[in-house]
């Protein structure tokens, strides 16, 4: 009987060790606490401009209305327009979508809801760029969209799953189910 009782008090010591335990584990452990993110400026008709490291302009956005947010949580642009410029300071890339957001530290820009972006706009032959959801890194130059995207140049089309572009390097790569339809004067049929 008497080890019985010594046992049942060690247990009873236990159960209260380990809840003890929690105890100032919950108090030790700092609780973060976020702050809600918010609306801190809203714009309307604006005219936004975005560096390199180089000091060179990047791309630019006109927007018929911008909401900052606190917390460098980013910026979401209506109806925004973007133009995107190369090394040499030359229009490269130009686009339109619905709605945009650009993160807090200014390199991903994400536009959404029927996107459309045109490389070499003033050229005599551009190719567009179509989809629901295409982003633009600004730190590695390049277009990328992971839902279906359509590419057109008035002569060749195709649709991928898939699309990644460098807007350094020109080089478009596709990827996923792949559909396309080639046209070239070059090619006979016999």
């Amino acid at each position: 009987m008497k080890n019985l009782m010594i046992i049942f008090i060690l247990l009873l010591l236990v159960i209260g060790s380990f809840f003890f335990l929690r105890s100032i584990q919950e108090e030790l452990v700092p609780k973060v606490v976020e702050e809600k993110i918010q609306p801190v400026a809203t714009g309307y008709q604006v005219k936004t401009r975005v560096y390199n490291s180089k000091n060179q302009l990047s791309y630019e956005l006109v927007s018929d209305k911008i909401v900052e947010f606190s917390n460098q949580h980013g910026t979401e642009f209506s109806q925004p327009l973007v133009w995107l410029w190369d090394d040499r300071q030359q229009l490269n890339w130009k686009g339109k979508s619905q709605e945009a957001f650009l993160t807090g530290n200014h390199e991903l820009l994400t536009m959404k809801k029927a996107v459309e972006i045109i490389q070499f706009p003033k050229s005599a032959k551009p190719t567009y760029l179509n989809g629901d959801e295409i982003s633009y890194n600004a730190k590695t130059s390049i277009l990328d969209s992971r839902l279906p995207v359509k590419v057109d140049d008035g002569t060749n089309r195709q649709t991928s799953d898939k699309m990644q572009a460098n807007t350094k390097t020109k080089k478009l790569s596709a990827k996923g189910h792949i559909k396309a339809h080639y046209e070239s004067a070059a090619l006979e049929m016999r």
